[in-house]
């Protein structure tokens, strides 16, 4: 993990997850909790240096 890498929660519920990226100037962000909300955190947290997701 380096010194610039982002930690990442994520908190599951049945319709929804919740997520906040530590390490960035993004608010905390909601996705469906499915295929296409699955595809689009992944596609959100693509371009970011995770080192942690919890």
């Amino acid at each position: 993990m380096s010194a610039l890498s982002v930690t990442v929660g994520i908190d599951v519920a049945k319709a929804h997850v919740d997520v906040c990226v530590l390490g960035t100037h993004s608010d905390v962000q909601r996705f469906a909790n499915d295929v296409d909300g699955h595809c689009a955190l992944a596609a959100a947290l693509q371009s970011l240096d995770v080192g942690l997701v919890v």
